[in-house]
């Protein structure tokens, strides 16, 4: 699942953007999704691919004339340490009143590339976004969740607030939702194939369980029958209970079905059940009466 996930973050990356305000729209989620440090207008993350999607959209923004992306970045002189982006006061205001409290699917793609995960563990499916800063912005979250019935969950944790989704059929329509086609298409390509995986695997493992059922039946069969030839009451049995008890002898693993259809006259599953409760009810009873 790490293919998809990689895919995921690849096609976000390279997503064309034409319009001007989906741009500007995706450059807030992004911002917003940053991590501030100790001073108000640096903004940080560990995740390279976020600048270099800021690089990508920027010049498509109204502002980028008067604030030139390049000149943002801070880069650690030993080029160690993360890279930061120092956004003055103005533009974070001009940003914010630009577009308040709106929400669109384009601000949560750039909210999810700087905060949000996808997890693809060995069952399940598990999307978060990791909200570090800027009041307002969960509710907003789970307001766009809400419009594709995800039935987001959230929690506080450290500081930062946590919103997650669990479900593959609202992942695939956030995917859908932000564009990214392929990765929604993929991913409900690998849901097809871990439903069938886990249906082959269910079959096999109730084959499984039935054999060794049927197994340890005959086994019981077998030692009932031994009892029964090896005392007195073998002779008191009619015709058809002695055929039977020779038949599971003869036929040690065979199952109830096959022993019926090895009789001299075929007889259904359910009959030789009914004269098995008999052998076994006898058997219990010889067995008392030595003791």
């Amino acid at each position: 699942m790490e293919k998809l996930v990689s895919l995921v973050r690849d096609e976000w990356l390279l997503l064309s953007v034409d319009d001007k305000g989906e741009a500007e729209a995706e450059i807030l989620g992004l911002i917003q999704g940053m991590k501030k440090l100790h001073q108000e207008d640096l903004l940080t993350t560990g995740r390279l691919w976020v600048f270099e999607r800021l690089r990508r959209v920027w010049p498509l923004a109204s502002w980028a004339g008067v604030w030139d992306f390049a000149s943002l970045l801070i880069i650690p002189p030993d080029k160690k340490g993360r890279i930061s982006l120092s956004l003055p006061q103005d533009l974070l205001g001009l940003m914010t009143e630009r577009f308040g409290r709106r929400t669109s699917w384009s601000w949560l793609r750039g909210l999810w590339g700087s905060c949000g995960s996808l997890y693809l563990p060995s069952s399940g499916y598990y999307c978060t976004f990791r909200l570090y800063q800027y009041s307002g912005i969960a509710s907003r979250v789970e307001e766009l969740l809400s419009q594709i019935k995800a039935k987001p969950a959230e929690r506080k944790i450290r500081g930062w607030v946590e919103i997650s989704i669990r479900s593959q059929v609202a992942i695939t329509a956030l995917l859908k939702q932000m564009k990214l086609t392929r990765s929604s298409l993929l991913l409900q390509e690998r849901a097809r194939m871990r439903a069938f995986r886990d249906m082959a695997n269910k079959v096999v493992n109730c084959d499984a369980f039935n054999i060794q059922k049927s197994l340890r039946a005959a086994e019981e069969q077998s030692i009932i029958a031994q009892q029964l030839v090896e005392s007195k009451a073998f002779h008191t049995l009619s015709r058809p209970l002695q055929e039977l008890v020779m038949a599971r002898l003869q036929n040690p693993s065979a199952t109830l079905e096959e022993l019926g259809r090895a009789l001299s006259k075929p007889v259904t599953k359910s009959t030789v059940e009914y004269r098995w409760k008999k052998l076994k009810l006898l058997a219990e009873i010889t067995t008392a009466s030595k003791t």
